[in-house]
């Protein structure tokens, strides 16, 4: 695999955990930031083990 291949895959796993974040985030309509920012911990997280 080249590595402009490789980078594209990276930027669309990337884009799909952003929009995969934002969506929760907006389903929650949280205002305790430390809530949400362990939403998105969570979500990169979980994109290192896919």
């Amino acid at each position: 695999m080249e590595f402009k291949e490789k980078r594209h895959i990276a930027n669309e796993g990337l884009k799909k955990l952003i929009d995969f974040t934002f969506n929760i985030v907006n389903k929650l309509h949280s205002e305790n930031k430390k809530h949400l920012n362990q939403i998105v911990q969570l979500a990169v997280d979980k994109m290192k083990y896919l």
